[in-house]
């Protein structure tokens, strides 16, 4: 076999084991700021701007439990066309951090950092 042909069918063979990219249900109605993966629960927590995620009203913060999307509390207060943007998120020990950026969260000032217990 020549090098032509090899490199012909590992071509052919890198295109048909190929993966694609797909949706996860509708997504989030405004910009993703920040993912955070928890390996051992299973869990994605996104932090942004938005305000849906899957349908489901999130306000800047959620979590993706590979079916479905849920909030996180009532998430960032002042949701009007879009909310105010939450920065990173990142689960420690039982609870979930995040770092909103000037409003409140679930009716608290945050000064910089807040935390809602694991869902």
């Amino acid at each position: 076999m020549n090098y032509f042909s090899f490199l012909f069918f590992l071509l052919i063979n890198l295109t048909i084991q190929a993966q694609s990219w797909g949706s996860l249900l509708d997504g989030t109605d405004w910009q993703i700021n920040d993912l955070y993966a928890d390996t051992l629960t299973g869990q994605l927590y996104l932090s942004g701007r938005f305000e849906q995620a899957g349908m489901t009203e999130v306000n800047g913060i959620a979590r993706w439990d590979g079916t479905q999307f849920h909030s996180l509390g009532d998430g960032v207060d002042y949701c009007i066309t879009s909310c105010p943007t939450v920065r990173s998120v990142i689960q420690f020990q039982d609870e979930v951090y995040c770092s909103p950026t000037g409003f409140s969260i679930g009716g608290i000032e945050p000064n910089g950092m807040a935390k809602i217990g694991a869902q």
